[in-house]
């Protein structure tokens, strides 16, 4: 092998590996809420080519992504989006308390996520604001510009508590791309 084919191949080989490292990484972290979300709550990611085992690491106290210090965990499902290398991750935290702020990190084989935070309904009548919107299945560009905003009203105004979204949210539900985009895009409200 003379020097130009070499650093030829050792430059695509650098490539290969640098992209193989970019494209496992943990993303499209949300908390979703169904039937009592004062007790209850979903968490979902994403990760690239990758599926293994995953596990979620939850406390009532900021840990910094430390996830031995942590006081519980749980085992995700895991299971690919249909027709990708994509796999989606599940985990159903039951038991919670209202009104309480819950933190976690999350750990696919050895990548781990930073630390999240979200906080469970008021249980009763307390009051407590949601988001409402819908419709952002199109103009990718003001739906980025409207995360943004969310994000910045999460940050200032504490008792914004989610979002609640109304429907509409890409134009063909059976597309994994156009659902990648959306949840690329949503990823502005937490980053």
């Amino acid at each position: 092998m003379n020097k130009k084919s070499f650093i030829l191949f050792s430059l695509i080989l650098i490539s290969f590996t640098i992209n193989l490292v970019w494209a496992s990484q943990i993303k499209h972290m949300r908390v979703v809420w169904h039937e009592t979300p004062d007790h209850e709550a979903n968490i979902l990611w994403t990760t690239d080519k990758l599926k293994t085992k995953s596990f979620i690491y939850f406390d009532k106290v900021k840990r910094n992504g430390n996830i031995k210090n942590y006081a519980q965990s749980l085992k995700a499902k895991v299971t690919p989006y249909t027709g990708t290398l994509d796999f989606r991750h599940a985990v159903k935290l039951t038991g919670l308390q209202p009104n309480t702020t819950y933190y976690f990190t999350v750990k696919s084989k050895d990548l781990v996520s930073k630390e999240y935070h979200f906080k469970t309904a008021p249980h009763g009548r307390e009051d407590f604001k949601l988001f409402f919107g819908g419709d952002s299945r199109t103009d990718r560009t003001k739906r980025r510009k409207i995360n943004l905003a969310m994000k910045k009203t999460f940050k200032t105004q504490g008792n914004v508590y989610a979002l609640v979204h109304g429907g509409d949210y890409i134009e063909n539900g059976l597309s994994w791309s156009q659902w990648k985009n959306w949840l690329d895009d949503y990823q502005l409200t937490t980053q």
